[in-house]
């Protein structure tokens, strides 16, 4: 009798353990839902750019959005072969440079149609005079 008393509590404890745990949990998506942000690596093989690493000031990693919004950008200094960039999650296309498009880091670019992928583009300014030479009108 008190053999089967007993198996009726430890029944009871296991079916009142169970509720609550079965009650108190709940069920989340382990994916994007409470990810906002990615950490990237950005690995650049300058090799076939012609420049020089040890003379580049620092470059610039320009990450446009294809959904549409503010392209981001982020510049690298220290190291500007590798970093790693926190970015919101989403699908990008990507555009890396040696300098930033800031005017001090060039003479004679400009930059235009910077708010897009498919418009970014550098373009000399005409009126740039270097040294006893000023561009041609002639030649394109």
């Amino acid at each position: 009798m008190k053999n089967m008393r007993n198996k009726k509590v430890y029944t009871l404890i296991t079916v009142l353990l169970a509720g609550l745990i079965f009650n108190t949990c709940e069920r989340r998506d382990l994916e994007d839902k409470y990810m906002e942000t990615a950490l990237i690596p950005v690995c650049i093989d300058w090799h076939l750019s012609g420049v020089s690493v040890e003379e580049m000031h620092r470059a610039s990693v320009w990450l446009f959005p294809q959904t549409g919004g503010t392209p981001l950008e982020y510049h690298l200094e220290s190291d500007l072969t590798y970093r790693g960039i926190a970015v919101p999650i989403g699908v990008y296309s990507v555009l890396v440079f040696n300098e930033t498009i800031e005017d001090d880091d060039w003479s004679g670019v400009a930059f235009t149609g910077t708010n897009n992928y498919e418009t970014f583009a550098a373009v000399a300014i005409p009126e740039f005079v270097r040294g006893f030479y000023t561009r041609s009108e002639e030649l394109p």
